[in-house]
């Protein structure tokens, strides 16, 4: 990161496969500068960005069970923006 309100920020997404499935694991690492206003603030990113990334891993998985029932299943999943 370059610039921002964070003093820090990293995030990353390690995709692990298995012989049936993907195993999806999101990693996030940040710092808030503002002392202790700023660890609340880092508690309350935190678990909105957790909701963020089960909802993410949520639509994955319907996804992927979507184009398996529509006989489009495989080793990927298509995603097509709006």
């Amino acid at each position: 990161m370059t610039s921002g309100d964070f003093k820090s920020y990293e995030e990353r997404w390690a995709l692990e496969a298995t012989p049936s499935s993907s195993i999806v694991n999101p990693m996030m690492q940040i710092e808030i500068p503002y002392r202790i206003i700023g660890k609340i603030l880092e508690r309350l990113f935190t678990r909105r960005t957790q909701a963020t990334a089960e909802e993410i891993a949520a639509n994955l998985k319907d996804l992927v069970k979507a184009q398996e029932a529509n006989g489009k299943g495989g080793k990927y999943v298509t995603i097509s923006g709006s």
